[in-house]
């Protein structure tokens, strides 16, 4: 079919939405799993969205990206590898995949910068 394997980068008001979206799901899954919210940081020049308090006490810096297809890749700017380079253990990488689709049907992985 025609069109098929074309990739548009999508506006910048659906880039927002999708990261807004995206965090909100992370954050909600975050506070589900014990960890407290101490920060959020959309569309800031941070080198992460989320600053939050581990169940353990440790506090956890998290990279959202957000696609609307099934998609699990996250390209990260020099300062946010920067900062992961510096923070390995507590740098956290999550993608949210398969936006497009209703909430229940989408999908993430967390990671850790060091792995």
């Amino acid at each position: 079919m025609f069109g098929e394997g074309i990739l548009v980068r999508p506006s910048s008001e659906t880039r927002w939405q999708v990261e807004e979206e995206s965090t909100k799901y992370i954050i909600e899954l975050l506070e589900s799993m014990g960890y407290e919210i101490l920060e959020v940081y959309l569309h800031k020049p941070n080198p992460y969205d989320i600053k939050a308090r581990a169940p353990d006490g440790s506090v956890k810096y998290i990279e959202v990206k957000g696609h609307k297809p099934l998609v699990f890749t996250a390209s990260l700017d020099d300062r946010q590898t920067r900062f992961g380079e510096e923070h390995p253990e507590d740098y956290i990488v999550c993608v949210v995949a398969n936006m497009a689709k209703p909430r229940e049907q989408w999908r993430y992985i967390c990671k850790p910068y060091r792995d």
